[in-house]
């Protein structure tokens, strides 16, 4: 078991995932492996797979808008697989009574909005990994 902090990302916008992915990278490198997948399907995937190894997936960020399964259906399914995991949605697309419907339900770790500055998502990851 690799004692590394995994980081998920998932967002259908391959130009955000790439830049977020090398900042966090660059930042806390030594710290956690960054993962990413433009699908919510795909993102369950590599939960599962993280976890058939033993992984520790520390924080998996997901968008709310994204074609197929959206980021609080998504959300939902990793809460109920995996309840040790911080939750994080990040979305220009979603109303506070939505976001507070889905803080209560699955108690997310946080909520951005896009767009967001990039330091607001290493402080965030960085916030998460530490209490992991």
């Amino acid at each position: 078991m690799n004692h590394k902090k995994f980081v998920l990302l998932v967002d259908d916008e391959a130009i955000l995932l790439l830049s977020v992915q090398r900042e966090l990278m660059l930042k806390l490198g030594s710290e956690i492996t960054c993962l990413t997948s433009l699908r919510a399907e795909d993102g369950l995937k590599k939960i599962d797979e993280l976890a058939e190894r033993e992984e520790n997936l520390s924080l998996v960020i997901s968008d709310w808008l994204m074609p197929g399964m959206n980021g609080d259906v998504f959300l939902r399914e990793v809460r109920k697989r995996y309840p040790k995991v911080r939750l994080v949605l990040l979305s220009g697309h979603v109303d506070d009574e939505q976001v507070t419907s889905i803080s209560h339900d699955i108690d997310l770790f946080a909520f951005l909005k896009k767009p967001c500055r990039r330091n607001e998502i290493y402080d965030t990851v960085k916030q998460a990994i530490e209490q992991t």
